[in-house]
């Protein structure tokens, strides 16, 4: 388990610094590279502007958008980035928090397998499924337990 978790790890280290990269669409007509409102909000979420997140959320950008080979949504950047007031406004629009990115890790996982534990307790409050398991079988309590995450671990099992 000790070395699936780090090689996941590692993985979305690599691959976050590569979203805005990824989060571009080429206009045919007008030969010009565009953001839509989809891919907008992944940007935001990494540079950390909640003004933008919030008029993206207005606008109706897609909240549940995956991106990069990894497939993460906006509330696993959010949760990468470490920015509790992004996650919570994503959680007050109800996106969806059991979306899986490739390695079938939910915001709720990467938020403990960073030892974000403030928003991991913000994705359980928005009620979280907590059953979900990972590509090896590994639920959110499963990783807790792994990592010996005590306040998390009490935590999951009070909202079971």
């Amino acid at each position: 388990m000790r070395k699936r978790l780090n090689f996941i790890i590692l993985s979305l280290s690599i691959s976050f610094s590569n979203n805005c990269l990824l989060s571009m669409e080429v206009d045919k007509e007008q030969g010009q590279i565009e953001k839509t409102a989809s891919h907008n909000i992944i940007w935001a979420i990494t540079i950390g502007s909640i003004d933008k997140v919030k008029d993206l959320i207005r606008e109706r950008a897609n909240l549940n958008i995956k991106e990069n080979i990894l497939g993460n949504t906006p509330l696993m950047i959010a949760v990468l980035s470490n920015n509790l007031n992004i996650v919570n406004l994503l959680t007050d629009a109800k996106v969806n928090l059991d979306i899986k990115n490739s390695h079938g890790l939910t915001a709720l996982m990467l938020a403990i397998l960073n030892s974000r534990n403030k928003i991991a307790k913000t994705i359980i409050n928005a009620r979280a499924n907590l059953d979900i398991q990972d590509n090896f079988g590994n639920t959110a309590l499963d990783i807790a337990q792994t990592l010996g995450n005590k306040e998390i671990i009490e935590y999951i099992k009070l909202k079971m």
